[in-house]
């Protein structure tokens, strides 16, 4: 699942340049740069690559950014700030690898929500900058980042404890703390 996820985020941050640099010449003089808390647009900026190219670069930079974490926290499991840290750092390496799998999930997943986000954000300035309502992209932006984010941590944390105990049980099968 971790692989195919990495995919999806790479994917839509491609995806997300390609239409970008497809629709750029078709963009009118002046782009929203923020958007009110009714979803309408309220701040604008002349159409320039800056402008209308710093989305992408963001969400390529994040992503970016999640891959080089996901392979840090894979090798310090113990750094990752959620119940069990102290249970996984007293652990030899041997035994992280379940941790290690949901650390490869929990950034995967993670880096999938914020590109989803950025592209329904950019599509949100397109629909602005044409004069259209984004009041529903604008609510699905929300609604991933308010509701689904917390759910999301809920989950992995849920798992992580789970990874731990199992972690903890292999180690103790095999005669782990010797004392």
């Amino acid at each position: 699942m971790t692989r195919t996820l990495r995919a999806l985020g790479w994917t839509g941050v491609f995806g997300l340049w390609i239409v970008s640099i497809l629709v750029f010449d078709q963009l009118p003089q002046r782009i929203p740069t923020h958007f009110g808390i009714g979803g309408a647009p309220d701040a604008w900026a002349e159409r320039s690559a800056v402008s209308w190219f710093l989305l992408p670069t963001i969400t390529l930079l994040l992503t970016g950014m999640f891959t080089v974490m996901d392979g840090w926290l894979a090798r310090n499991p113990a750094r990752i700030n959620l119940p069990g840290k102290k249970r996984i750092a007293e652990l030899p390496e041997r035994y992280h690898g379940p941790v290690r799998e949901v650390v490869h999930e929990l950034t995967a997943l993670l880096n999938v929500e914020v590109v989803a986000i950025m592209c329904l954000v950019q599509r949100a300035t397109w629909v602005g900058a044409f004069g259209g309502s984004t009041q529903g992209l604008l609510a699905a932006v929300l609604g991933l980042a308010f509701l689904s984010s917390p759910a999301l941590l809920v989950y992995l944390t849920l798992r992580m404890q789970r990874a731990v105990d199992e972690a903890w049980k292999q180690a103790r099968a095999e005669g782990y703390p010797r004392g």
